[in-house]
């Protein structure tokens, strides 16, 4: 990769496997007496399948041209690139060149910089001002409404005892909690884990009756106990949605609602995906097969479908031995 004032152009060195590629990318020297020596390289060896460049490094190092963008920005004397440090100068240089930039460009570099994953404070508070714009809807926006009639449906199914113990995996702000309690009071007990501590933070002060625990469903057991587990919008953002398939319908519960998952003719890819401003996520599109598949795994089969829009369904997978 060369990277020269804002601009970049992308070099791959092939090695003699197939399946894997060595990067390197430098920072091209400037002609001779311009002023701006000095080169940044960067080389491994180490072998990266095809997929994860495709997913992780080409992403990374057009981030990282950005943030060399930035930099130069930020203070123009850095756009001759990188020179060799003395490890223990590393540190002062750091911390002489910051108190050069004025407090109003940190502000607006940590700002660029802070909205990165689905651990930051900022996009728990994005999430917060979306959930509340849609909750107050007078029409509720087609995920809402599919969810209402999904849930609708499983109250209707034979043996369902009250109340239903709910478990939503990747339940962001609790905006599903809400719902159920709307539409359905008394009828449900809701637990909600999310991988992010800012999240289930943002959840215990917005929807103060839910029962908020920072965990995974990648990571962390479902307890048994629990008659529905809900993934909305979950494994439409991992960057490996069927093993994360495989672990929902692995749940020992006799419900699980696949809401809001993104489907496809063709085979099940991921993409990289803008997210909340400044966060840059993944965009699973799974094939039906693909869910019946590992659901028949699990001993289970797909009971209802809905449609919520686009190519986005949801997906109410039971037990097959609970069918009567």
């Amino acid at each position: 990769m060369i990277l020269s004032r804002g601009r970049y152009t992308w070099t791959r060195c092939r090695s003699s496997s197939s399946t894997t590629t060595g990067f390197g990318c430098s920072v091209a020297p400037r002609a001779a007496g311009d002023g701006h020596g000095g080169s940044l390289s960067w080389a491994s060896d180490y072998p990266v399948e095809g997929r994860a460049q495709e997913l992780v490094w080409d992403p990374y190092l057009v981030a990282l041209a950005g943030e060399y963008r930035t930099l130069a920005e930020l203070e123009p004397g850095f756009a001759h690139g990188f020179v060799p440090s003395d490890p223990r100068e590393v540190g002062w240089v750091a911390r002489t060149r910051a108190r050069r930039i004025p407090a109003s460009l940190r502000r607006r570099l940590v700002r660029r910089r802070s909205v990165r994953d689905w651990g930051d404070a900022e996009v728990a508070a994005q999430m917060v001002d979306l959930a509340r714009r849609e909750l107050g809807q007078t029409e509720p926006p087609p995920p809402f409404r599919v969810f209402v009639a999904a849930v609708a449906g499983i109250l209707e199914q034979p043996g369902i005892t009250l109340p239903v113990r709910v478990l939503d995996v990747g339940c962001g702000v609790g905006a599903y909690a809400t719902l159920l309690e709307r539409h359905f009071p008394g009828s449900f007990e809701y637990a909600g884990w999310d991988a992010s501590t800012a999240v289930v933070r943002a959840a215990r002060a917005t929807s103060p009756g839910g029962d908020f625990v920072v965990a995974s469903l990648l990571e962390d057991a479902v307890p048994a106990g629990v008659d529905l587990v809900l993934a909305s919008a979950l494994i439409d953002v991992l960057p490996e949605p069927l093993p994360a398939l495989d672990r929902l319908f692995g749940a020992p519960a006799r419900f699980v609602l696949l809401h809001r998952q993104r489907i496809t003719e063709g085979a099940t890819r991921v993409e990289r995906a803008p997210g909340y401003e400044g966060q840059t996520t993944y965009r699973s599109l799974v094939t039906i097969g693909d869910i019946e598949a590992i659901a028949a795994r699990h001993d289970r089969r797909i009971g209802r479908v809905d449609h919520v829009l686009e190519d986005i369904f949801s997906f109410l997978v039971e037990r097959v031995d609970d069918r009567r």
